[in-house]
C-alpha cells in the first residue's frame, strides 16, 4: 500500500518541484545582493531554504494525489491498473494523504514567514482549481498549471521580504517558469491519443529541473546550478518503481 501511495503522490517527478525552490532561492538572493533591495541577511537561510523545499514537495505530491482522486471515475475506464481504480488504495485513504500533505504543506511554510505560508496558500488554491476544473479546459489548463508552477518558484523567493518580491527583476525566473509550463502543459493535452507524446512530456517534465539549471546559470549562480542538476537523479532513479502511465 506504502508503494501504491507514493505513486500517488507522483514521487521521480516531486524533486522537480524542489528545482523551483532552489532556482527561486538562489536568484532572489542574488538580486538582493545586487540591487541591495534587501540587507538583512538571515541567519536562517538553509534552514528556509530546507523548509520551502519540503513545503514545495508537500503541496506537489498532494496535488498529484487529488489529480487521481478526481479522475477515478475516468481511469476506472482508461487506466484501470492505477493505484485507485485498481482498489490498491482506497479513496478515503488517498483522500486522507492529500490533506495531511496540504496541511503540512503551509506549516512548513509559516515557520518560513507570512508571505510563504500566503504563497502556499496560493498554490493550494491553483491546485484545486486545475484538478477540479480547469484542466478539463484547452485554453484555460495551461495558465491554471503554469500559475502554480510560477508560484512554486515565487515560493523559493520567500526567503526575502514581500516588499522586494514585487520589483520587476524578481518576476522573471516565474515568468519564464510560467512560458515553459504553459507549452509542457498544452502538449500534454494529447498525451492520452499518442503514446510518442506522453513519452515526450515525461522527459519534458524531467527538463524542468534543467530549465531552473540554466536559470541559475544565467545569473552566474554555477554552484547551485550544478547542484539543482543533480536533482535529475532521483526521478530518473525512481522512476520505474513510481511511475504511473
Amino acid at each position: 500500500m506504502w508503494k501504491d501511495l507514493l505513486r500517488l503522490t507522483r514521487l521521480p517527478n516531486l524533486f522537480t518541484a524542489v528545482a523551483d525552490i532552489f532556482a527561486g532561492h538562489f536568484i532572489a538572493t542574488r538580486l538582493a545582493e545586487s540591487t541591495n533591495t534587501w540587507t538583512h541577511a538571515s541567519d536562517n537561510v538553509l534552514s528556509h531554504l530546507i523548509l520551502l523545499s519540503l513545503a514545495s514537495g508537500c503541496l506537489y505530491a498532494a496535488g498529484a494525489a487529488l489529480n487521481d482522486l478526481v479522475d477515478l471515475a475516468h481511469d476506472r475506464r482508461h487506466n484501470p491498473k492505477r493505484p485507485l481504480p485498481a482498489g490498491r488504495v482506497q479513496p478515503i485513504h488517498a483522500a486522507i494523504l492529500i490533506g495531511v500533505l496540504f496541511v503540512a504543506g503551509l506549516l512548513l511554510a509559516q515557520l518560513v514567514s507570512m508571505g510563504a505560508t500566503i504563497n502556499a496558500l496560493a498554490i493550494i488554491l491553483l491546485i484545486v482549481a486545475y484538478d477540479g476544473y480547469s484542466k478539463r479546459l484547452a485554453k484555460i489548463g495551461p495558465i491554471n498549471m503554469a500559475l502554480v508552477r510560477a508560484f512554486n518558484v515565487l515560493l523559493g523567493m520567500q526567503i526575502l521580504p514581500t516588499t522586494a518580491i514585487t520589483f520587476p527583476q524578481y518576476l522573471v525566473p516565474p515568468a519564464i517558469m510560467f512560458v515553459y509550463i504553459a507549452i509542457l502543459t498544452f502538449i500534454s493535452l494529447s498525451e492520452e491519443v499518442s503514446p510518442r507524446i506522453k513519452s515526450t512530456v515525461k522527459y519534458l517534465v524531467i527538463g524542468i529541473v534543467f530549465v531552473d539549471a540554466a536559470m541559475l546559470t544565467a545569473y552566474g549562480l554555477f554552484l547551485p546550478s550544478c547542484l539543482t542538476l543533480l536533482l535529475v537523479i532521483p526521478p530518473v532513479a525512481l522512476s520505474r518503481r513510481f511511475y504511473i502511465s
